[in-house]
């Protein structure tokens, strides 16, 4: 298994990876997720983003996984200190290669391309329910900064 960026070729490779991830999504919380129809169109829109990226896991069967890496800034109010970061916004394992270190290679690897940026830190949101994941990645060394509460009106 090793990881690389992904080239525009990917895009459809990577695709029904993400239809599987939005539907993930859209059960684990329907209440704000619906599963996505131009996945391809939006796996494309990503690697060829400025700023972004998408890193795949994949061995000689083909892509196990994904993970979707953009910069950040924070906001320019004066009482937040000026940080450019990167935003882990999807990590995606196929059920078959779960279990075995994809989802640390895609976090190593963003924390690669993170550095090659000079950016400060890394950042993700994860679904309250979703504990495997919040298992993950505080065995990485991310620790929680911030809950995000919403109500709905």
């Amino acid at each position: 298994m090793r990881t690389r960026l992904a080239e525009l070729k990917d895009a459809a490779v990577i695709a029904p990876l993400y239809e599987d991830f939005f539907i993930d999504l859209a059960q684990n919380e329907p209440r704000y997720y619906r599963p996505f129809g131009d996945c391809e169109g939006y796996a494309a829109r990503t690697i060829t983003q400025d700023g972004a990226d998408i890193i795949i896991a994949c061995d000689e069967s083909g892509i196990a996984g994904f993970l979707h890496v953009h910069e950040m800034a924070t906001p320019q109010l004066v009482c937040f200190i000026p940080k450019k970061y990167a935003m882990v916004a999807d990590v995606y394992v196929r059920p078959e290669y779960r279990k075995q270190g994809v989802a640390s290679m895609l976090l190593k690897s963003a924390g690669d391309w993170a550095r090659n940026r000079s950016l400060s830190y890394m950042e993700l949101r994860v679904l309250e329910g979703n504990a495997k994941a919040i298992n993950l990645y505080e065995k990485e060394g991310y620790d929680v900064v911030i809950h995000v509460m919403r109500k709905e009106l």
